[in-house]
């Protein structure tokens, strides 16, 4: 079932309130870490629209007291494009096609 624009839209809606409350008027980027398990999948959503940037950074650990060798660790981030941080209370919500995972989800 695909779903309607205006239902597109009530969720774009909920998403950026759900993301918003992560980012600060100081702050363009967090670490994935700190996001909720039930807020993630809104995070995937406002990529997907264009309105979330993310990058990974691998960093060398350092090796272990127990003789371990040095390994790599990845760093998800998200970020706010500049075009959202300059006034992301103006985000506008409309959706003017549908993802792929707008069409896998169904109301219930």
């Amino acid at each position: 079932m695909r779903l309607t624009e205006q239902q597109r839209e009530g969720r774009f809606a909920e998403s950026w309130r759900a993301v918003s409350q992560y980012f600060g008027s100081d702050r363009n980027e967090i670490i994935d870490n700190i996001i909720d398990r039930a807020d993630r999948a809104h995070f995937y959503q406002l990529e997907d629209a264009g309105l979330l940037e993310s990058r990974t950074e691998s960093v060398t650990l350092p090796e272990g007291n127990n003789g371990s060798s040095n390994r790599a660790w990845n760093i998800h981030y998200w970020r706010l494009p500049k075009t959202v941080t300059s006034n992301p209370n103006e985000v506008t919500y409309r959706v003017t096609s549908s993802s792929p995972r707008d069409d896998a989800q169904q109301d219930d």
